[in-house]
């Protein structure tokens, strides 16, 4: 009986968890998709122990009839506790509680608008801001006229371009629309060599220090820098502007990043083109990209996983939108969050987010179990809502709390990511939790009377008959 009981709920919650770390092998970042590879293969075992094994293990061990009852009257204790909760089964009762998550739902979603995609720490995004590189970091790009972040920005030409003085014109342009740009420390190019270079050959004279335009002298000194490597290649198709960052905050790249592209939007020159962008800066703002393209594909997968295995096992809409409105409203609360405590979307918290949906309704399946074999049963709407939180309520709160505390104790990491996950999961599966308990038998009662069943409901059978 545990095992029919528990088999259906059991693999929606695992294959849902599955289906979230596959989704995640999408996207092109090898770090991401070594994470997903690994977690996938771990759930695929836990539907070996989990479902197989342990009932195998539980059925050779033998309890004496004392004992039985001893375990009947401590869940018996412990269901009582939530019999408050389960008057959230009343009809008037759950309209409010309807109506509570909707102005909820709003405010999560303008709560968390303006989510950075990125880190928004100075220094080493692994880091926490006190450690010791971080701050030397901090203290180097304040105190010096370099940044230990860089962006490099090529201007791609037509080959055979080192007497072109147009290429140095538009390089020397470009410069000086990022010096005033936030977070720019300072700036070396092709440009400022070939004014250097130029000043230099004329006796140091300040007046000197401009690009020239005599192709013979531009192409001279472009012969000499190109001696030089990191600002020109030998038939100048390829120059460089390298830009020094205070630091490599999404809010600072992306800055940059708009600033250059906004120049080459307003200063159009045939056979001139901008590449972006190379250096650790310019790395991070692709992977920023990367994620913020991929973090809507992946969590319209989960749940469109969700819902085609819940309208699989349950033949009903009602259970679809009963487990999924919840879920929904504990992303965005999730959003929320990351925006209020400054934890941005990155390589490590957009797995946790998918994971977090695809955990995060496994409550939801639990609960919608047993409600939809009391509802089987002809019992009213209130008492299957009732019986259903009081059955699996304990078990459901055992398990978030568990799994929150796990990955709470991430929190007190050295390691900055690290802490940021565990910070994001803990509150994620407390959130969802607090949705299945709460939202979603309110939803159950509200759609039972909106949308009034025409013949009774019949029990999930898709793995248990």
């Amino acid at each position: 009986m545990s095992f029919t009981g528990l088999l259906t709920p059991g693999i929606l919650a695992l294959l849902t968890a599955l289906v979230s770390f596959i989704t995640l092998t999408l996207i092109p970042i090898p770090m991401i998709r070594e994470l997903a590879i690994t977690a996938s293969i771990g759930v695929g075992y836990k539907i070996v122990t989990n479902l197989i094994m342990l009932p195998l293990a539980a059925s050779w061990c033998r309890f004496p009839p004392s004992y039985a009852q001893k375990v009947l009257r401590n869940r018996n204790k412990r269901a009582n506790l939530l019999r408050p909760l389960a008057k959230l089964a009343r009809p008037w009762s759950a309209i409010v509680v309807v109506l509570v998550a909707a102005a909820v739902f709003v405010a999560a979603v303008h709560g968390s608008q303006g989510r950075v995609i990125g880190t928004l720490q100075a220094g080493a995004p692994e880091l926490r801001a006190d450690s010791r590189f971080n701050l030397d970091a901090v203290s180097i790009a304040s105190g010096f006229d370099i940044g230990l972040d860089w962006l490099s920005v090529v201007i791609e030409a037509p080959p055979d371009s080192c007497s072109n003085p147009a290429v140095g014109v538009f390089d020397d342009t470009l410069v000086n629309r990022l010096r005033g740009v936030p977070g720019v420390v300072s700036i070396t190019s092709y440009s400022s060599m070939l004014r250097a270079y130029n000043s230099g050959y004329n006796e140091g004279n300040p007046k000197m220090s401009v690009i020239p335009i005599d192709p013979v002298n531009y192409g001279a000194l472009t012969a000499e820098i190109a001696r030089v490597r990191g600002y020109v290649n030998n038939d100048c198709s390829m120059s460089a502007v390298h830009v020094f960052l205070a630091d490599h905050k999404a809010t600072t790249i992306n800055g940059v990043i708009a600033a250059v592209k906004d120049f080459e939007s307003s200063h159009v020159t045939p056979g001139l083109r901008i590449r972006l962008a190379a250096g650790n800066a310019g790395i991070l703002a692709a992977v920023n990209d990367e994620v913020e393209h991929s973090e809507l594909p992946m969590l319209l997968n989960v749940y469109g996983a969700i819902v085609i295995l819940v309208f699989v096992v349950y033949r009903d809409l009602r259970a679809v939108l009963a487990c999924c409105l919840p879920l929904t409203l504990g992303t965005y609360i999730g959003y929320w969050f990351m925006k209020e405590f400054e934890i941005g979307l990155t390589v490590a918290t957009l797995p946790v987010m998918v994971l977090a949906t695809g955990i995060g309704v496994d409550y939801a399946f639990y609960i919608y179990n047993r409600l939809s074999h009391h509802l089987a049963d002809g019992e009213s709407t209130e008492s299957a809502v009732t019986h259903s939180i009081l059955e699996v309520g304990v078990a459901t709160i055992f398990t978030a709390i568990t799994l929150a505390i796990g990955v709470a104790t991430w929190s007190f990491s050295s390691l900055k990511f690290q802490a940021d996950m565990g910070k994001l999961l803990a509150f994620m599966f407390i959130v969802n939790l607090v949705m299945a308990m709460t939202v979603l038998p309110a939803l159950v009662v509200v759609l039972e009377r909106v949308w009034p069943r025409k013949k009774a409901m019949r029990a999930s059978s898709a793995f248990t008959h």
